[in-house]
């Protein structure tokens, strides 16, 4: 787990497309939480004016930067497959469940 503190400097030193995959979760994922704990996230435009050298501000993080965020998060590693925090499952290196996939009895023919 991580603190609302340590996940606000990422948010604010790194695109939260980045941080999102380094974290294993979607970007909107990562923006929801980010919400769910009051964690301003940088507005649309905000990694091009900062990388022309425009003044950007950035709010202060309020509340309590010492509360845990209880979200699963996984960091991704290249080597291959890894165990989640969240399951007992594991997992290929995409991020893809090994284990058997159920199919619905519902499914139309030709969908299976």
């Amino acid at each position: 787990m991580i603190t609302r503190a340590q996940l606000y400097e990422l948010v604010w030193n790194k695109p939260s497309v980045r941080v999102a995959k380094s974290l294993a979760v979607s970007g909107p994922g990562l923006k929801r939480i980010c919400e769910r704990y009051r964690i301003d996230t940088p507005p649309r435009g905000y990694w091009a004016r900062r990388r022309v050298g425009q003044k950007v501000e950035q709010p202060i993080l309020g509340g309590d930067p010492k509360q845990l965020i209880r979200a699963h998060f996984r960091i991704k590693d290249e080597r291959g497959p890894q165990r989640s925090a969240a399951s007992d499952s594991w997992d290929d290196a995409a991020g893809n469940d090994r284990g058997n996939t159920a199919v619905s009895d519902r499914t139309p023919p030709g969908h299976r």
